[in-house]
């Protein structure tokens, strides 16, 4: 029924799509353009936090598959304890269908994309969708990832190696809350400008150039 399939494609992944010549792999589509995004200033000015101060944002997914209220919770108490100057952002995905209620200080955060605040962030805590490992390394966002092993037919595993490779993430699988504490205070004394570039171009100019091709 299509003229033209366009695939956003994986990293990882070099094998070539082939469907009577009408599927196409681009690079992975970023959602929001770079020159869109908010400066630190205005993104913590919305969120109303301190640009002097870091800020981590947590978004360990919608919690309609596996259920990330403990691990959510044990994140944020590990970042209230040990860094008592960092102002903590918990991510709501939009999706999910049961709002969770954690304790400790942090900001509540129900907005799409969230991506437009990444420039506030000194660092993340995400789960390995694809979407979120993507932007991470595309705007150049420390990471710890937590991949959900419970998807059936997205490796999340495999997509945040690519991140950990690329030296922008470290992966974990469970929680430890030492080497967790490790990570993090080894990411918020980088600066910005030790981040590493992301190895691939947005591939949404490349999807949209194959569809004004094929109506053109």
């Amino acid at each position: 029924m299509f003229d033209r399939i366009v695939i956003p494609g994986e990293m990882y992944d070099d094998e070539c799509v082939s469907t009577a010549q009408r599927a196409v792999k681009v690079s992975p589509i970023i959602f929001q353009p770079t020159e869109q995004m908010l400066s630190r200033e205005d993104a913590c000015r919305l969120l109303r936090l301190d640009s002097a101060r870091p800020v981590v944002y947590v978004q360990l997914g919608s919690g309609n598959i596996n259920d990330i209220r403990i691990l959510t919770q044990r994140v944020v108490d590990t970042l209230n304890g040990h860094f008592p100057n960092v102002q903590v952002v918990v991510g709501e995905s939009m999706i999910t269908r049961t709002r969770f209620d954690i304790s400790g200080t942090y900001l509540r955060l129900r907005d799409f994309p969230n991506s437009i605040y990444f420039n506030a962030f000194d660092a993340a805590v995400l789960a390995a969708g694809y979407n979120s490992v993507y932007e991470a390394v595309f705007y150049r966002l420390w990471t710890v990832f937590f991949p959900n092993s419970e998807t059936k037919t997205d490796d999340q595993v495999k997509r945040a190696l690519f991140a950990e490779k690329n030296g922008s993430a470290e992966i974990m699988r469970a929680f430890d809350e030492d080497a967790f504490t490790n990570i993090m205070a080894n990411y918020l004394a980088l600066e910005s400008s030790a981040r590493p570039d992301p190895p691939f171009s947005n591939g949404a100019a490349q999807a949209a150039e194959l569809i004004h091709r094929s109506i053109c």
